[in-house]
């Protein structure tokens, strides 16, 4: 349970002036319409507290300071709202993680902070300076929802349609994380009639090297961004890869918070600064890879992020409709090849060079990237090529 703090209302904490006299007696001294004495006498301040403040030696309030200044609580407020706005909002637990993200990355040092998390009574104050948060019983939406209604759908173009108003095909950018694994998968091989487990010998394991893809309206692809499953990140594993890719590395080998700061700022952001005026971000579940900093350059630069519905990738996500289908074929003959002459599971050393060759020979990739986009109604705007995939689209 938090702490009640009750306040001591004795020394210093039981003043008889108030802030507006405060200031007023300031501005007086300040203007030499009233002397040290004679303000602190007809506005009843202490003269040693209006010296200090006159001279300005002493700008802190009383008591102990918040961690946070003012400056820095106002652009995270903004931050939970825009959040809640994108349709993602944080839990408690979210800003106390975010908060602790932000101190680690500047490096403060929180001594009142256990491991620089803030603890219940942090959030609990912070909500009470700020009335405009409140918290709520979000409503959950079930992700394992098998059916996917009309409602939905008409709900989601409602939404998308005044979120893409003046937007240009080239400033709509739809990102998705996918896995490249170490497995061809089978194949069709000639055997003798009536073998039931015909065997093929070929190393395959179920290792898998986590990949960022994104790509806009207009056909065009933005670098890939890799990550190894790591404790160090080697020179060796980021040579002969697609030209701009950059490489990280996380002990699960899948994108963190940390993880997707660095891509957007080094490669979407870079990306979307080239191009017009609103720009969109296109994606799925960006609740645990929302920073602050992201936040900021988002505002910084009229950047949305629009968030797909549940369960609706297959048929609402450009990269999954028509983008990775192909590609995934090609690596798997690309992997298939590299197999035939080489033994063991691909060394990390080896997978740029795979992937590039990969992206190099899938000569239709800006031709899906502009038939995804067009398939999910996105660009152009047409509900209807998603309605028209439902199960009752007929009825």
């Amino acid at each position: 349970m938090p702490r009640n703090h009750k306040k001591n209302f004795t020394g210093r904490y039981n003043l008889k002036y108030t802030n507006e006299n405060l200031s007023l007696a300031v501005n007086a001294v300040k203007r030499k319409q009233l002397t040290l004495r004679k303000a602190s006498e007809q506005y009843g301040i202490p003269r040693t507290t209006l010296k200090r403040k006159v001279s300005g030696t002493h700008t802190r309030s009383y008591g102990g300071q918040k961690v946070l200044n003012e400056l820095e609580e106002t652009n995270l407020c903004e931050g939970l709202l825009l959040c809640a706005k994108w349709g993602f909002p944080m839990t408690r637990k979210d800003l106390r993680l975010l908060i602790k993200s932000y101190l680690d990355k500047i490096g403060r040092s929180e001594k009142r902070f256990k491991n620089n998390l803030p603890g219940t009574d942090f959030v609990k104050n912070f909500l009470k300076r700020h009335p405009e948060l409140s918290e709520r019983f979000g409503e959950n939406i079930k992700r394992a929802r098998a059916n996917i209604t009309k409602e939905v759908i008409n709900s989601f173009f409602d939404n998308l349609s005044q979120s893409l108003e003046n937007v240009s095909p080239c400033s709509i950018v739809n990102y998705d994380e996918t896995n490249f694994t170490d497995d061809p998968k089978k194949q069709k091989i000639i055997t003798k009639r009536g073998s039931k487990h015909p065997e093929n010998i070929l190393d395959a394991s179920k290792t898998s090297i986590s990949v960022m893809i994104a790509g806009n309206a207009e056909g065009e692809l933005l670098p890939p961004y890799i990550v190894y499953k790591a404790e160090n990140l080697y020179p060796t594993w980021t040579e002969n890869g697609p030209q701009g890719t950059r490489y990280n590395r996380s002990k699960s080998g899948w994108f963190d918070e940390r993880i997707f700061d660095d891509w957007f700022h080094s490669l979407a952001l870079p990306f979307l600064k080239k191009k017009p005026s609103p720009r969109v971000l296109i994606g799925d579940n960006l609740s645990s890879h929302v920073s602050i900093s992201v936040i900021n350059a988002c505002i910084e630069h009229d950047i949305k992020f629009i968030l797909l519905p549940p369960n609706t990738t297959h048929i609402c996500q450009p990269l999954d409709v028509a983008f990775f289908g192909p590609l995934k074929r090609k690596w798997r003959e690309i992997l298939l090849t590299w197999k035939i002459s080489n033994r063991g599971v691909v060394p990390k050393s080896e997978f740029p060079m795979l992937l590039k060759s990969t992206i190099d020979a899938l000569q239709s990739k800006s031709t899906n990237l502009i038939a995804g986009f067009s398939a999910c109604g996105i660009c152009p705007l047409n509900r209807l090529q998603v309605l028209k995939k439902l199960p009752d689209s007929e009825s």
